[in-house]
């Protein structure tokens, strides 16, 4: 009680801002050579964590010493974790962010704008993790180019992270924000954090960073690929030479060019494969692909922009970039596998075309001090058979002393089908306050019956909510609890012209246990209106369990049942619904990961559906790893061997390839593919 007390009175009364020069280093230096060391003589050292979890504002059991310093054009992060147990790591393939390992991240506002940030993680083993948040969503696909070493001795794990200060697209010297979070797994899962603010304090956690910066007038870097294409393994002569480019240029730091010629994502992991029975709804899918991914902070604007539903570009362009207060981007892409999209009040789908697409799409946004800003985005997608679809529209957001947002949003859309010209609009309001434990929340969205986005995404169209509801999080830290999180919210539905209306209301609790355990339950009581006839007294409970009780494994598990709606019959009825999800992951040894994952949907004696998804990594090296999937979804097998032999996230050479087919079928009838793939970055 007496900490505290103390920490209240440190941070409250005091006010204190933790300000950082980091400064220019003399030389460059060794991550073993402490003796020796520029970036410990010259650097500026931090210290001062909190732990914030379990234990809210508690000091940390063990020790954590961070240097920060600049070489050239180079940012320098070196920690320093003091260890008194046992070190858990595994050697993984880049971006295998697991919970069960100890991990050091650095998260970095670089212009202090308050709506994005960038993040840099390493375990013991040397793994690397990066992804990019933009207003609390996070891509985790996300590459960055920069590097990272580790060392391990008795006592601690040294980790030195060099990031190059290119990465940023604007950079407020000045201003610099970041935020360091050391992650240790004992008998539960603790982080500390500096600046040490308690997680449940309003204040803004971030600490901020004084640099020199030197802006490089111009560079550029390509990365030609090639690749060999069998889809005839016992006819060597039918190999197929396939090759096509990326490249971009960087102008002083702040404005950017991405362009690519016949791209490829052969390295781009398969999805998962999902539960398509009684789906009434098209199946979003998680963009991996570099070349869309590659300036997100600029493009993402929740499910305004679905890159996704580019499918097999051969040429696009893309531009972004940030001049004072001024951020914009642009994509441009012909699309040579087009399809449609519909959307209809009670659900859609995609519809495959054999024509091809000029798409375009554009965003605009001023910033007016952190947090706060007005803008616009421009949608297009031009068909070659004379359809086209234009979309505009304008956005501002405001934030209040970080304790009131405000984003309010408003689209209006034009669908040329032929002659038929359709117009539609779409409305996007919310409002949250942001206190010490809770944060009540109101949104709105409402979207007319002929709205249509060609380049996003929406489960349907001609309907009004309004949400209220309230989030609220209590840190006990008694017996084998951490915390609890509680949230209810009320539900306002009804069509877009208030025809009719229907309620909902959902109730969800979040309890965090010790023994690196999380529960979640969830109950819902709704109605819906379809086609003209009410369905009443819908309700669905469900329970997820996350944990990882043993070092060597991690279980995820959700399962769903109630009474949910049958879509497949006309009019729709109520009808028992069971849903399990189970996902587990093993670690075998440092370098041997293994995952399955399987999923169960029942529509009471109608129809069902399971899928099936294994997944081996063998991690040789930080560089070398063999990885194995392989799917069911109730009807086609997968299997995906692939080689891997990556330097960068973008030098790297594999070897793999893929058969499918039906499950009933024999194997000499499935698809069958095999592919090697050179790809190479030349900087300038």
């Amino acid at each position: 009680m007496k900490f505290i007390i103390w920490i209240y009175f440190y941070f409250i009364v005091n006010k204190i801002s933790y300000v950082i020069p980091i400064p220019n280093l003399s030389k460059k230096f060794e991550i073993l050579n402490f003796e020796n060391n520029s970036l410990i003589k010259e650097g500026s050292l931090i210290q001062e964590f909190l732990e914030i979890s379990p234990r809210d504002s508690a000091k940390p059991e063990v020790n954590t010493l961070v240097y920060v310093g600049k070489y050239k054009e180079n940012l320098y992060f070196l920690f320093l974790c003091k260890e008194k147990g046992k070190i858990k790591y595994q050697v993984l393939k880049r971006d295998e962010f697991r919970l069960d390992n100890d991990w050091v991240m650095i998260s970095i506002d670089p212009d202090n704008s308050g709506t994005r940030s960038y993040t840099f993680a390493m375990n013991p083993g040397g793994t690397l993790y990066d992804d990019l948040t933009i207003s609390g969503t996070t891509i985790p696909s996300y590459d960055f180019n920069w590097n990272g070493f580790t060392a391990i001795t008795d006592t601690q794990w040294v980790a030195l992270f060099i990031i190059p200060l290119s990465t940023f697209s604007k950079i407020d010297p000045k201003n610099f924000r970041f935020l360091i979070i050391r992650a240790r797994v004992s008998d539960n899962f603790y982080t500390y954090q500096w600046p040490p603010f308690p997680s449940s304090s309003t204040t803004d956690p971030y600490g901020i960073g004084i640099l020199e910066i030197e802006k490089n007038f111009f560079s550029a870097s390509f990365i030609p690929y090639l690749i060999c294409i069998n889809t005839h393994p016992s006819y060597p002569k039918k190999t197929q030479l396939r090759e096509g480019l990326t490249g971009r240029f960087d102008y002083k730091n702040n404005f950017k060019i991405l362009f690519g010629i016949n791209p490829d994502f052969s390295t781009v992991e398969t999805d998962e494969p999902q539960i398509t029975i009684n789906k009434p709804y098209a199946l979003f899918l998680p963009e991996k692909r570099p070349v869309f991914i590659e300036g997100g902070d600029v493009f993402l604007r929740d499910n305004l922009i679905y890159t996704r539903r580019i499918n097999n570009p051969f040429g696009i362009l893309k531009t972004f970039g940030k001049f004072g207060n001024t951020e914009f981007g642009l994509i441009s892409a012909y699309d040579i596998s087009n399809s449609n999209f519909i959307t209809t009040p009670w659900g859609s789908y995609e519809e495959i075309s054999n024509d091809s697409a000029f798409i375009n799409i554009l965003t605009l946004r001023q910033y007016f001090g952190r947090g706060n800003y007005a803008g616009g985005i421009i949608n297009t997608r031009n068909y070659k058979n004379q359809n086209s679809n234009y979309c505009g529209f304008l956005e501002c957001g405001m934030d209040l002393k970080r304790h009131f947002l405000i984003n309010a949003l408003y689209g209006h859309s034009i669908y040329y089908k032929g002659e038929l010209k359709e117009l539609g609009d779409i409305y996007k309001f919310k409002f949250s306050s942001v206190f010490h434990n809770f944060n009540p929340y109101l949104y709105f969205i409402g979207v007319s019956p002929n709205y249509n986005n060609q380049n996003g995404y929406l489960q349907k169209d001609d309907f009004l909510k309004i949400v209220p509801g309230i989030n609220f999080t209590s840190f006990i830290n008694k017996s084998i609890l951490n915390f609890i999180s509680a949230e209810i919210l009320y539900a306002k539905n009804s069509d877009y012209k208030r025809s009719y209306e229907n309620d909902s209301t959902s109730i969800s609790l979040i309890f965090s246990l010790k023994q690196r355990t999380q529960i979640s339950a969830y109950f819902s009581y709704f109605s819906q209106n379809l086609y003209g006839f009410d369905i009443k007294d819908l309700r669905t409970f469900s329970f997820f369990l996350l944990s990882s009780p043993f070092d060597f494994y991690s279980l995820n598990f959700f399962i769903s049942n109630g009474k949910g709606i049958n879509y497949s019959i006309f009019p729709p009825e109520k009808a028992n619904i069971y849903y399990i999800w189970i996902n587990n992951e093993v670690s075998i040894t440092k370098k041997i990961l293994l995952t399955f994952g399987f999923k169960r949907y029942v529509l009471e004696d109608l129809a069902s559906q399971n899928t099936y998804f294994l997944r081996f990594l063998y991690t040789f090296t930080n560089f070398f790893s063999f990885r194995f999937i392989y799917s069911y979804d109730g009807e086609n097998n997968g299997i995906y061997p692939l080689f891997t032999y990556q330097i960068t996230p973008y030098d790297l050479f594999f070897l793999g390839g893929s058969t499918s087919g039906k499950f009933y079928e024999k194997f000499k009838k499935w698809d069958k593919v095999i592919f090697i793939k050179l790809q190479k970055v030349f900087s300038f």
